[in-house]
């Protein structure tokens, strides 16, 4: 995920990342990752590892990076309105994918009055 955009959807964020996304994003873009595991793990009442497993999760879909600052550990992580964005330009540019009406005054019907 080195510059340009995020990666594609491979699937809808579910509800668990999108509240951990929220959550993390409130404290701020960037933060310590043993403190957003610890977080994770007092707001969302889960596991130590159920909560690393989301950051990873978030990670794949492209709404939080892992980088190593100073030899510390440091999640940063997308604003909840961009994952919603690229949600929407996925389902739209799928939903396109799948309509196959021909292009406006061309083929399907027939001509009015024309019988």
């Amino acid at each position: 995920m080195s510059g340009g955009e995020p990666p594609r959807l491979a699937r809808m964020p579910g509800k668990r990342e999108v509240a951990a996304l929220y959550i993390l994003h409130s404290l701020g873009p960037s933060l310590n990752y043993g403190e957003a595991v610890e977080v994770l793990r007092e707001r969302l009442c889960v596991t130590k590892r159920t909560a690393r497993r989301i950051v990873r999760r978030l990670r794949r879909i492209g709404a939080a990076r892992l980088e190593i600052r100073g030899g510390v550990a440091v999640v940063t992580v997308e604003s909840p309105e961009e994952l919603f964005r690229r949600v929407a330009e996925a389902y739209i540019e799928g939903r396109l994918r799948r309509c196959r009406l021909p292009p406006a005054g061309q083929g399907g019907a027939s001509a009015p009055g024309g019988g």
